[in-house]
């Protein structure tokens, strides 16, 4: 897939490394609900997550550089036809568009590849930068989960891919 400024492929055990720069630097896992990892196979036992069956991980290679910028994956949720979907991206990155022309791009694969009903994501309420990425994207804020170790609480967003989904109600 080909957006503005990314390259789109497929996620590979060969992104171990540059994977590993990202999840091992706390300010891109601030809002993860995983520890910032501190070796190298926590980051292959990610993409291992992403390229199980079922699931569709990505590497977002910026076009202009060839730099590798992050991943996106989805993960099916419930066996209902909706797909959870995670973004990391390096500081590098952010605040140019790059998130929101990621989760565009796999909108458009979720649909037409994975047939899906529903995507969600789950952001922690201080994580503004994410929660304006899937407003932009249409995503809706539904549900809120509170957690001992998130006090500002959990946030369900989640994109109705299809007219029977979209009878739903948000928070």
């Amino acid at each position: 897939m080909e957006t503005t400024h990314l390259h789109i492929r497929p996620l590979r055990l060969e992104d171990v490394s540059p994977l590993f720069r990202l999840t091992s630097d706390p300010a891109v896992t601030r809002y993860m609900r995983f520890s910032t990892h501190m070796a190298p196979q926590e980051a292959e036992a990610l993409i291992r997550s992403y390229i199980a069956p079922g699931c569709a991980g990505f590497a977002l290679i910026e076009r202009s550089t060839g730099r590798f910028a992050g991943m996106i994956g989805l993960k099916p949720e419930g066996g209902s036809g909706e797909y959870s979907v995670s973004i990391l991206l390096g500081p590098a990155f952010w605040g140019q568009g790059y998130a929101t022309q990621a989760l565009h791009a796999v909108v458009g694969y979720a649909q037409t590849v994975l047939f899906a009903r529903a995507l969600s994501a789950h952001v922690v309420r201080g994580n503004e930068a994410s929660r304006r990425v899937l407003s932009k994207c249409g995503f809706l804020p539904e549900e809120r989960r509170s957690y001992a170790d998130l006090p500002d609480g959990l946030y369900i967003y989640r994109l109705r891919l299809n007219d029977e989904e979209r009878g739903f109600h948000h928070v």
